[in-house]
């Protein structure tokens, strides 16, 4: 297991963050350089949760036929009647996911000597969590919270992306949370 938390990034690493998500714009806060990885040390395979590639999945979710998939505020309708001056665009950055909402799910790479490397893909299943383990008062030999990014969303809300890691003796527990509240919606 290893973490690290790190300070946002600075603007010089930030630019070239954002050319290399993809995103016309990036969340307020990004934690570039934190991450948590788990590492199978005889198998050389990874299993890690990072910035980078939970920015990549913004948006990827979004679909004409999900009721949800396009979120506006109270104000969205008087900005949509405004008239705009001609020669002003009316859209810059085009059909973007302005939550930061993401599909993120990991990033698994295989061992060094293999070339597959690619994000994890979740399926739905019938097994559950032991949640009765998870509630043994087993001593918790190492514990920590990472900040992936954060985003206030023009003070109309906060989008929050972390990841916390739990370890036990016997086991361990990764819980990664996107959380979303949109104001006046």
């Amino acid at each position: 297991v290893n973490t690290c938390n790190t300070s946002i990034l600075n603007s010089v690493d930030l630019d070239r963050f954002q050319k290399d998500s993809g995103l016309p714009c990036l969340p307020e806060m990004v934690f570039g350089n934190s991450f948590l990885t788990l590492h199978h040390l005889a198998s050389d395979f990874k299993f890690s949760f990072n910035a980078l590639d939970a920015i990549r999945r913004v948006g990827s979710w979004l679909s004409d036929s999900w009721p949800f998939s396009r979120v506006r505020i109270e104000a969205a309708e008087k900005w949509s009647q405004r008239k705009v001056p001609e020669g002003v665009l009316e859209s810059p950055l085009g059909d973007f996911d302005w939550t930061f909402t993401t599909d993120y799910r990991g990033t698994v790479q295989a061992a060094t000597n293999s070339t597959q490397s690619d994000l994890c893909v979740g399926q739905w299943t019938e097994e559950r969590i032991d949640v009765e383990r998870l509630k043994q008062p087993d001593p918790i030999v190492f514990y920590d919270d990472i900040v992936l990014f954060e985003d206030e969303l023009h003070d109309n809300g906060v989008a929050l992306l972390s990841v916390k890691i739990r370890v036990m003796p016997a086991y361990f527990l990764v819980l990664q949370r996107f959380f979303l509240r949109v104001d006046n919606v």
